[in-house]
């Protein structure tokens, strides 16, 4: 038997091309997968957040949620279908939607805001219910619906403040791009 010998490095290499094109196909893929999920995870409550503490009563007579959707926000995605839900089970509260300066019963929302996608729920009296994301969990929308569980505890009687500043999530801090003024009466 006579061996043919194969001179191996003449032959082109197509398993290092799929290799390195598997390897690049990969790391594009994670980085897109970041950019749409994960570039804007962080803490609900940033550094430039106000002092909620001393804030004063948003007394509308009836019951008042304040929905804080920064249009430039793109974890607003989420949090959309999930406002719609509570627009449509809690139809009798008062839905404001403060994009900038608007004012309900002369008290500035935009002090309220720390991020968006948020949510300020206020009693008659003008108390605060909750004040902090509309759900637990890394995307919005996706998770314990927690202004449901509030208004549910406000109900049965429950006359606590909630100020869920420590959550964990798809947040942007809030802007100031409209300056537009508006008083709700």
């Amino acid at each position: 038997f006579i061996f043919k010998q194969r001179n191996v490095l003449a032959q082109p290499s197509y398993t290092y091309l799929a290799w390195t094109t598997a390897i690049l196909w990969l790391l594009l893929v994670s980085v897109l997968m970041w950019q749409v999920f994960a570039s804007d995870y962080r803490a609900f409550l940033h550094e430039d957040a106000p002092d909620l503490q001393n804030m004063p009563r948003v007394a509308t007579g009836e019951l008042t949620l304040v929905h804080y959707l920064d249009e430039q926000c793109s974890c607003n995605r989420f949090a959309k279908p999930h406002v719609q839900d509570i627009e449509e089970t809690y139809k009798e509260a008062r839905h404001v939607y403060p994009n900038e300066t608007m004012q309900v019963k002369g008290v500035l929302l935009e002090d309220w805001a720390i991020s968006s996608p948020a949510v300020s729920i206020f009693a008659p009296d003008g108390v605060l219910i909750y004040h902090g994301p509309y759900t637990a969990g890394s995307v919005c929308g996706q998770g314990e619906d927690l202004v449901a569980a509030h208004l549910e505890k406000w109900r049965a009687g429950d006359r606590a403040q909630y100020l869920n500043l420590l959550g964990q999530g798809c947040f942007c801090p809030w802007t100031n791009t409209n300056k537009k003024t508006a008083e709700l009466t």
